[in-house]
């Protein structure tokens, strides 16, 4: 293999007539919109974040999608890039959940398809022994808003319920920052006046570890996010999810964790006081997650290698196991 170009951090464009070697896209919702403002994502998304990895794409020896998301593109830009792949370039395409299946066959038409867990969920299940050691503390709720703000309908939910789980116990709070700027922080005087003063904040600045380990110490972790969730959710951790985006509730889905999903914040609350293993990743999935990131590392493995060239193997003879 003579190059691999990496669209997102490029050190250089291609030139004139180049052909890539290899293009990847790997992710959580790489191409599945929000429900609301999706005209503003098809633009966003498009110029600052896809066009280039898609161009580069459509002249790709090799291409592989892994543990990509998928969602109602319509007919635009990001739609039309996807369908000028040549699917016969299309050496593997493992998609996030099922969803994000159907929708990928009818903008890519590719049979080597299939399904695979959340990468993230997946890695941390297999390194779930690494963090044995740490117990969790029943008494003290993970608290994560992201930038939920900005939603109306989500932060009314996310607070509703926060404050039914206020009135259930007098427990402790760990206010969650993925993301140190300030529209994050401006979850915490919100937080704040809910809960009152039994409560500290951690900051995520580049100490995954530790912020893995904060999480892991938490008795439940109620977040507004997707990728918080799914940390607390690989770590054994009870999650209770007010999702603004649909790849969050296809997520709690795909792991059999319906309950997670808040509808009623009353209902939540009380499910997290009287019985929290109802949020919990079952035992089972948590290890077909981590046998399936074995399967999925040597799928890459082979897709990538000096050798791999068309016509690809279809993925329905490689094996690949699903919880």
């Amino acid at each position: 293999m003579q190059s691999v170009y990496d669209p997102e951090n490029e050190t250089r464009p291609l030139a004139p007539g180049e052909t890539p070697d290899l293009t990847v896209f790997a992710g959580g919702g790489y191409f599945c919109p929000p429900a609301k403002g999706q005209f503003k994502w098809h633009i966003r998304n498009y110029f600052k974040r896809h066009r280039r990895a898609l161009k580069a794409a459509a002249k790709s020896k090799n291409v592989i999608f892994l543990g990509v998301g998928f969602g109602p593109l319509g007919n635009g830009m990001i739609a039309r890039a996807v369908r000028a792949i040549p699917t016969q370039n299309v050496s593997l395409a493992l998609l996030r959940d099922t969803e994000s299946l159907e929708y990928f066959k009818d903008y890519c038409q590719a049979s080597l398809a299939n399904t695979c867990d959340d990468l993230a969920f997946s890695h941390l299940s297999a390194e779930a022994q690494q963090r044995e050691h740490i117990s969790s503390d029943d008494n003290l709720i993970g608290v994560h808003m992201g930038d939920a703000v900005a939603d109306p309908e989500c932060r009314d939910l996310f607070i509703k319920t926060l404050k039914e789980l206020k009135k259930r116990n007098d427990w402790r709070y760990r206010i969650f920052i993925d993301c140190d700027n300030e529209k994050a922080r401006a979850s915490i005087p919100i937080i704040k006046d809910i809960v009152g003063s039994e409560y500290e904040t951690v900051v995520f600045k580049d100490n995954l570890d530790t912020f893995l380990d904060s999480i892991k110490e938490c008795g439940l972790v109620m977040t507004t996010k997707l990728h918080v969730g799914i940390c607390a959710s690989a770590m054994g951790v009870p999650v209770l999810s007010t999702p603004s985006h649909i790849k969050t509730a296809r997520f709690y889905r795909k792991i059999d964790l319906e309950e997670a999903i808040v509808v009623s914040p009353e209902v939540s609350a009380e499910i997290a006081f009287a019985d929290r293993s109802k949020l919990l990743a079952s035992k089972a999935t948590l290890t077909a997650a981590s046998n399936n990131f074995d399967i999925v590392t040597r799928l890459l493995t082979s897709a990538v290698s000096a050798d791999a060239s068309p016509p690809f193997k279809p993925i329905s003879e490689l094996h690949l196991s699903e919880q």
